[in-house]
Parts: C-alpha cells; structure tokens; sequence
C-alpha cells in the first residue's frame, strides 16, 4: 500500500461529476427539460464510474492512515462516521493487496 495515491483518477471523477452537474443546471436553468433528462440519462455510467474511483480512493486514504498509526477513531471522525462503522467498511481491506480498482 505504499502507491501514491491515485490523483489523476480522483481528478477525472471529480471532473465527470463537474461535467454533468454543469450541464444539468444550463439546462433546468434555461427551462430545457428534454436536454436535462437527456443529460441525466447519459451521465449515469460515467457518474457510477466516477463514484467508483472515488470510494477507491478514499478506501486507499483510510488503509494508508491506519497503516500509518490513525486509528479506526480518528478515520471515522474524519469521514463523519463512527469507529465501528469506519472498521467494518475498510479493515477487511487490511488483508486484501492490491486494493480493488487501484
């Protein structure tokens, strides 16, 4: 787990969100209901692709931290969850190598 960190993949789904959000708004603000659905409807796979790659990253940002010396505490804290929930979603990655979709 000693890969940097992804950034190019997080700026591309962070990107893709930008996209869509833009485009949905031009088109609710210009009374466009057609090219909103339009827009909604293709953006779907590139915003689950987009989520994907961002829970990617922040699961790669949690397992680093705790092997680091964070504890389940702090990440949780950190992601305004608790301790137990923060444990349950990534420590089995603790075991796992590579980490899927990195």
């Amino acid at each position: 787990m000693n890969d940097p960190l992804p950034l190019d993949m997080c700026l591309s789904a962070l990107g893709d969100v930008e996209h869509f959000t833009s485009n949905a708004v031009k088109a609710l603000t210009d009374g466009r209901r057609d090219d909103l659905l339009a827009a909604t409807l293709t953006a779907g796979p590139d915003l689950e692709r987009a989520a994907g790659e961002l829970h990617a990253a922040i699961t790669w940002w949690a397992i680093t931290a705790v092997q680091a010396g964070a504890t389940w505490r702090e990440i949780g804290d950190a992601l305004g969850i608790t301790r137990q929930a923060a444990q349950q979603r990534f420590g089995s990655f603790l075991q796992e190598k590579p980490i899927p979709g990195l």
